[in-house]
């Protein structure tokens, strides 16, 4: 589902004030709503990994892939997260990552 500009705008407020608890609530708020929210998902992951929940972010981020194949940010996060669990070469993958194979539902590398 496409989010509206409302979470992204109060989103980034709760980020500036560096409330990462408010952050992290209205993300779960709204994927309770629309649990197919890439965007959402992409910002919880990014918060997770800010607390060193590695595993749910890399959850989170390999998820918001799935929904927003076509996202470069959503790879380049997903490539952060698994710096984070240092697995570089993993990093290296998921950031130059394009999406899935419509066909086969795989993830395929562009090099």
């Amino acid at each position: 589902m496409a989010p509206d500009g409302s979470l992204t705008a109060t989103l980034q407020a709760a980020i500036d004030r560096k409330d990462d608890a408010a952050a992290r609530h209205l993300c779960q708020e709204r994927l309770r709503a629309q649990p197919d929210d890439a965007e959402a998902l992409r910002h919880l992951g990014l918060l997770e990994a800010a607390r060193g929940q590695f595993g749910a972010a890399l959850e989170s981020g390999e998820r918001a892939c799935r929904l927003a194949p076509t996202d470069p940010q959503c790879w380049s996060e997903l490539g952060l997260v698994h710096i984070g669990l240092g697995n570089t070469e993993d990093a290296a993958d998921r950031s130059s990552l394009t999406g899935t194979s419509p066909k086969a539902g795989t993830i395929s590398a562009r090099r």
